[in-house]
């Protein structure tokens, strides 16, 4: 490589990290700028399904797979159930595919993360804390500028900063994201005081109402609990149900696991994403993860498909370098053109997938139910293959 690319990456989230490491052992020169403060443990459960980890495996001197195996918990069976307990579908993981599926704490995943940045030892990888983006430049040079005055130049900006990406914003203009019809309440508790098995991850449906559970290590367990309901306005976010009571006639472990679950450790979030948009980024600016093809988590994907693109992105860049700007453009239409198709489908099946999930009538439910215990193991097991294939 003759002169390295200076690489901006806008987020220090789990897409914006990944891509940090992997451009750095790809042998650019990396600054990654993060709006927050501090990094603090945030989040609660995620699951990091078999092609995110088959795609962290493919960052060339790395072992953060490896740390996530040993760090999360091996998720081995999936259920699905009805509100009273009835089990309407059972997949063992392994059937699928070799490669694991992990159950972890977010603040883990990304402590992990962290780790393998500081692990490079050299000043050409940086993270920045407390800077907003609010505006990229592409004339002569290509800059983006802060909330703080300050400006970064560089070969290649990454817009990883999420739904309400600044980055994006500066490229497309400022649309509001789409209100899926449900919010979502999260929470994390002790595994002591439920009856549930360490490697079973399940969801429970119920009348527009629906409750997951993943084991993310040996002592926790995370859920997360929706109900639909009208987007709450900026003056009402302060106001809502009891989510306990709302879920009170669930079947057990449900109730349990929320009553388990301090009431300053529930976090409630409205669920959004946008219409799938193909067009990305321009000249040399591109985007990633939720700032690219922001999805509803009923798949499971949203972190899985940022690391996708982080690990992709790395990929289309190993061989450019910083005399050739021409290439390293039609580079980034090329890598936005491999993701593509791929996060089309994860966007539209994610929506329609939580539209039946809430599904709150009588005949709708009788519906699910039936599609539920009628649909073949096999067919199961191929869309799933889809979904947690990877390929560079």
């Amino acid at each position: 490589m003759s002169r390295p690319l200076e690489v901006l990456i806008i987020g220090a989230g789990i897409g914006g990290l990944t891509a940090a490491i992997a451009l750095r052992r790809a042998g650019h020169r990396v600054r990654v700028v993060e709006q927050a403060e501090t990094i603090a443990p945030v989040g609660a459960g995620i699951t990091i399904q078999p092609n995110a980890v088959a795609a962290l495996g493919r960052i060339a001197g790395v072992a953060i797979a490896d740390t996530l195996v040993d760090r999360g918990q091996r998720v081995r069976l999936v259920e699905l159930r009805e509100a009273d307990g009835r089990q309407l579908a059972r997949i063992e993981l392994a059937a699928v595919s070799e490669v694991p599926s992990v159950g972890i704490h977010r603040a883990t995943l990304h402590s992990a993360l962290i780790e393998a940045l500081d692990a490079e030892h050299d000043d050409h990888v940086t993270l920045q804390l407390g800077r907003r983006c609010v505006d990229i430049e592409a004339q002569s040079e290509l800059t983006a500028r802060f909330d703080d005055g300050t400006s970064e130049r560089a070969h290649v900006i990454v817009g990883a900063d999420g739904i309400h990406s600044a980055v994006r914003a500066a490229l497309h203009g400022d649309a509001p994201p789409r209100y899926a019809g449900y919010t979502c309440w999260r929470g994390v508790c002790s595994a002591r005081d439920v009856d549930w098995p360490a490697d079973l991850s399940a969801e429970i449906w119920g009348g527009g109402q629906r409750f997951g559970i993943v084991p993310i290590d040996g002592a926790r367990l995370y859920w997360f609990a929706t109900y639909s309901t009208p987007q709450r306005s900026a003056d009402d976010a302060g106001e809502s149900p009891d989510v306990r009571a709302l879920f009170a006639a669930f079947a057990a472990p449900v109730p349990d696991m929320l009553a388990a679950t301090d009431d300053a450790a529930i976090m409630q979030h409205d669920i959004c994403d946008r219409p799938f948009d193909p067009e990305w980024g321009r000249g040399r600016v591109t985007l990633l993860g939720d700032a690219a093809h922001p999805m509803t988590p009923n798949m499971g994907q949203g972190a899985c498909q940022a690391i996708e693109d982080a690990v992709v992105l790395a990929h289309a860049l190993a061989e450019r370098d910083a005399d050739d700007l021409d290439a390293v453009s039609a580079s980034l239409r090329d890598y936005e053109q491999r993701r593509r198709a791929r996060s089309r489908w994860f966007v539209e099946q994610s929506h329609k997938l939580g539209r039946i999930g809430q599904w709150r009538s009588g005949l709708g439910r009788l519906l699910r139910r039936t599609a539920a215990a009628m649909t073949p193991a096999r067919s199961v097991q191929a869309r799933m293959r889809k979904a947690w294939s990877f390929e560079l």
